[in-house]
């Protein structure tokens, strides 16, 4: 389902495509969920913080290593999300 948003400017509309951002703000949102700060959850992961914040953040697709880690520590995560 694609979501956009419209961003005003004085005289200026901005077209911002939102969907890449659901599956990062899922991730966010459970590791909140979790109590755990991005350090805790990338030491959980075993994965350094840089890659992990890039990861929730967007900026790095994450690799399978990561996905199979993410599972198997927090076997309820839907690993469907990286792949909507």
């Amino acid at each position: 389902m694609e979501r956009k948003e419209m961003i005003a400017n004085p005289g200026i509309e901005i077209d911002v495509d939102r969907t890449g951002l659901d599956k990062e703000l899922k991730l966010k949102k459970f590791r909140k969920t979790k109590d755990l700060t991005q350090t805790e959850m990338a030491d959980k992961l075993q994965v350094s913080y840089s890659y992990y914040s890039k990861v929730e953040s967007g900026n790095k697709k994450p690799g399978f290593s990561f996905l199979e880690k993410l599972k198997s520590k927090f076997p309820e995560y839907d690993l469907n999300d990286f792949f909507e």
